[in-house]
Formats: C-alpha cells, sequence, structure tokens
C-alpha cells in the first residue's frame, strides 16, 4: 500500500468520499470545516484537527489514531465502526450524531 501523507489527504479531501491511510507530520495542522463528506476504510495517523467542524459527515470503518482532535464540532454526523485512539478530544462536541465513535 502506497504511503500517503499530507498532501494527499488534502486532495483527497476536494471529493466526497475520502479513503486510505494517512501518517502525518505530528506538527501538520488543518483546521477545516468538512460539510456531507463520507469517509471511508479510512486511517488517519498523527496530525491535527483542532477546532475542526464536520457537518452532516458520515464515517464508516474510520481509525483515527494518535490525532488531535481538540475542540472539533462534530454535527448531524453518523459513526459506524469508528474509532479515536490515543487521540486529544478535550472539548469535543458531538450535536445530533448518530451512534458514537469509540474513545479508547
Amino acid at each position: 500500500m502506497d504511503d500517503l501523507n499530507e498532501r494527499d489527504l488534502e486532495k483527497a479531501l476536494m471529493q466526497t468520499l475520502v479513503t486510505g491511510t494517512y501518517t502525518l507530520a505530528k506538527n501538520y495542522v488543518l483546521d477545516y470545516s468538512f460539510k456531507k463528506l463520507h469517509f471511508q476504510n479510512l486511517k488517519i495517523i498523527n496530525g491535527s484537527f483542532t477546532c475542526s467542524y464536520f457537518e452532516n459527515c458520515k464515517f464508516t470503518n474510520v481509525i483515527f489514531e494518535e490525532v488531535n482532535l481538540e475542540e472539533c464540532d462534530f454535527v448531524g454526523c453518523d459513526f459506524e465502526n469508528t474509532t479515536f485512539k490515543g487521540c486529544e478530544t478535550r472539548n469535543i462536541q458531538f450535536v445530533k450524531c448518530k451512534h458514537m465513535p469509540s474513545i479508547v
């Protein structure tokens, strides 16, 4: 499998379906508003989505590992088999979401 990085992730986020395994630099920050994206069969390792906003997104078979998700807002999102593993989740908010991710 290809080793995907920050540039690959930024390209993928321009699509409606985001898949793959991405290893990001620990100091890579992506503060963004994500709307109506489907994250499927996705693994993101490292990086920071601090203060990002996810609206009406679907997460299917997703792992965020060692990712900073501090102060992220998830509004109207659907989580199926999604795990936040070793992530910073301080002040994270879930509003009107279906299911919940496993936070370990």
